[in-house]
């Protein structure tokens, strides 16, 4: 019976049963997934994409350092610096903001080469 006329539908020809029998003929081909060399997971990426993908991804934490090197001198300079904020910077506190940026480049600079020499001599700082 159908479920909006009230008609009798009529049955569907009756298709044989599968029968699942020991035949493995369809099992039987020259195809063999066992002999591939092993995977290494990661979604099938190669290697050079593993490279390219390492390669961008130190090249964005380096903009990121990059980005917060920046804001920690904006901060470091205004707070130095600029005694009443106004729509523009006095010569004093420009040469201000030029002489704290210089300043903290060569900090790191010292910084950076004293570390250097550390690890290749492998004594103390």
């Amino acid at each position: 019976m159908s479920w909006f006329r009230g008609k009798k539908e009529p049955e569907p020809e009756s298709t044989p049963e599968p029968t699942f029998s020991s035949d493995t003929s369809a099992f039987e081909g020259s195809t063999n997934f066992a002999s591939g060399p092993p995977s290494r997971g990661g979604g099938g990426a190669t290697s050079a994409g593993m490279g390219d993908l390492q390669a961008a991804m130190q090249i964005e934490q380096q903009k990121a350092q990059m980005q917060a090197i920046v804001s920690r001198l904006t901060d470091l300079a205004f707070t130095k610096c600029i005694q009443k904020p106004s729509s523009s910077l006095s010569s004093s506190e420009q040469s201000c903001i030029n002489a704290t940026v210089l300043k903290y480049f060569d900090t790191s600079e010292f910084v950076l080469g004293r570390l250097m020499k550390s690890q290749q001599g492998g004594g103390d700082i």
